[in-house]
């Protein structure tokens, strides 16, 4: 047994071959996504949106379930970044604070949740909240949140009773400003 760098991870000698294998605890990124319903006040589960976990090289995704729970396979020995994208195969919801912010009108609502650590990565809750401001990110996601959730609630709804689901690749644009307001419509 040869200790390498860390004292939980050891590299145990393959008796076949001689050569070494990195063995050690391995966390994986589990938790549960949500949004406030404040019409019902009731706390909903986020349904099918992208969860990715990553770590230097390291990456993995997955989806969140109708509970709004994820778990990533992949494994992670230390620290991972866990971030929430507002995208599935069905649609892509992007976020615009200002006209202006070009990237805003190409990538879909991004929330990073956090570098987690260790057994803290098994236990990842976020909430989002409604913000009465409508000028701010919050609002942004909280509107991502309830718009992703639909378009599965809807899908699910269609493939229950043996309706045509809605289009794939649907790109939905949530904005906080009455900046689109002041344009003028060509018709």
């Amino acid at each position: 047994m040869i200790l390498a760098g860390y004292e939980d991870e050891v590299i145990e000698e393959d008796p076949k071959n001689g050569n070494g294998r990195t063995s050690g605890v391995r966390y994986h990124p589990a938790g549960r996504i949500t949004m406030m319903d404040n019409s019902a006040n009731a706390v909903l589960p986020v349904r099918g949106t992208y969860i990715k976990a990553r770590r230097f090289m390291k990456l993995d995704h997955t989806y969140t379930d109708t509970n709004g729970n994820f778990r990533i396979n992949k494994g992670y020995r230390n620290k991972a970044q866990v971030i929430v994208k507002f995208k599935n195969d069905w649609a892509k919801v992007r976020g615009v604070t200002h006209g202006l912010k070009i990237w805003q009108w190409a990538k879909p609502v991004k929330v990073k949740l956090g570098l987690f650590e260790k057994t803290a990565m098994q236990n990842v809750t976020r909430r989002f909240d409604y913000n009465a401001n409508a000028e701010t990110t919050q609002a942004i996601q909280f509107s991502a949140a309830h718009a992703i959730t639909a378009v599965a609630e809807i899908n699910q709804f269609c493939l229950t009773n043996s309706i045509n689901t809605i289009p794939n690749n649907i790109n939905l644009w949530v904005t906080t400003s009455n900046w689109f307001a002041t344009l003028r419509h060509p018709c």
